[in-house]
């Protein structure tokens, strides 16, 4: 059996894309919502939505105004102006960080070899930690935090000290967004990357490659 709408039925159509405020990535199962409605729809993995909502009675209402709710995990949740096309962005909740699923592969190698995360003589910066640290704070190339960033002090970056002390595949492991990195989260792994060689790692005397994960901290001007 076929429905047809009745002389006082209307449908309105709202259709629009959902994106990270920041990286203007699109963001993929959003919650969309006609507030009052049942009608519920997920993005797309472009961000993409199209809902449907219609109305019947007495007298139609499709001009009337409607407001549309997003949701999403790890992202604040926000209701606007219902048009027939939006393009809505989504502000991450602060503080979050988003684990990368590619960072750190299960299988840990490198150039085919097994990458080590406990060693008899871990891979150590010239001088130590301390040295380390203090290497960051000096560096004229270390990053001033963007108004973006300002909610976040601490990047986790990890790298691998290769068996010749090299530094290679840097990168965040945990991540203020969820697509992308921001621009101080690159400035970061830009000062990591041009860092002076380390100590390798050793075990049964011999060089290894080494995993280091470490909070990189520091205070917002």
């Amino acid at each position: 059996m076929v429905n047809f709408l009745s002389g006082c039925d209307c449908m309105r159509p709202f259709t629009g894309e959902v994106v990270d405020k920041y990286t203007k990535n699109p963001i993929l199962k959003a919650k969309v919502s006609v507030v009052g409605y049942k009608s519920i729809k997920y993005t797309d993995s472009l961000g993409k939505y199209m809902l449907t909502v219609i109305e019947s009675g007495l007298q139609c209402y499709c001009k009337s105004k409607k407001e549309i709710l997003i949701e999403k995990e790890n992202y604040e949740s926000i209701k606007i102006s219902a048009k027939k096309e939006s393009k809505i962005e989504l502000e991450p909740v602060a503080n979050h960080y988003f684990l990368s699923e590619t960072c750190i592969p299960k299988l840990d190698t490198l150039d085919g070899q097994k990458v080590f995360s406990i060693a008899e003589k871990p891979a150590e910066f010239d001088g130590g930690e301390s040295k380390f640290f203090k290497y960051l704070a000096e560096t004229n190339e270390f990053p001033s935090i963007t108004l973006v960033d300002e909610q976040f002090t601490t990047y986790y970056v990890t790298f691998i000290v290769d068996r010749y002390g090299n530094i290679r595949n840097e990168c965040i492991y945990k991540q203020f967004y969820e697509f992308g990195l921001s621009e101080t989260e690159i400035q970061v792994l830009n000062v990591i990357r041009k860092m002076p060689k380390w100590k390798p790692a050793i075990i049964n005397n011999e060089s290894v490659n080494f995993r280091i994960k470490t909070p990189i901290k520091f205070k917002p001007y």
